[in-house]
């Protein structure tokens, strides 16, 4: 598990993810992960409230947002609450990612961050995530970098 001050660089060969699966950071724009050294991630089975995790078993959701849509507006990062309390009840962390669309189907990763489940800023619930069930909150680019 990352040391409890880190927030830099994410998705290192500390996390597992499911082999075989397109882990799409909620954009299904990596078809290929793979580590700095070419290698795929370890498999893990997945969770609905959880992407990956690390080797001692913390729980990793992954959320992603384009820098900016095309329509000019600044992207941000939706949170469900009711995964949000199960991450945040096993000490887990969110791996945040900002990219880049390119082509038809490629993206660049512009910054990731991981942060602690328990240390979001301040979270405003409301309506909007009812094809999850539960509420959800936005939260900007500049709030997590």
């Amino acid at each position: 598990m990352r040391p409890a001050d880190s927030d830099s660089s994410a998705l290192s060969s500390e996390l597992e993810m499911p082999r075989g699966r397109v882990q799409s950071w909620d954009t299904g724009s990596n078809d290929d992960l793979r580590e700095a050294d070419g290698q795929e991630v370890p498999v893990l089975a997945g969770a609905c409230w959880h992407d990956a995790r690390f080797q001692n078993g913390t729980p990793v959701e992954i959320k992603s947002t384009m820098r900016e849509h095309s329509e000019g507006q600044p992207g941000n990062f939706e949170v469900y609450k009711q995964y949000h309390e199960k991450l945040r009840r096993a000490d887990g962390w969110y791996c945040f990612v900002v990219y880049r669309p390119h082509g038809r189907s490629g993206c660049t990763v512009l910054d990731d961050r991981m942060v602690r489940a328990g240390d979001l800023p301040l979270l405003r619930w409301h309506g909007g995530g009812d094809h999850r069930g539960t509420e959800q909150a936005k939260i900007s680019i500049s709030d997590i970098f």
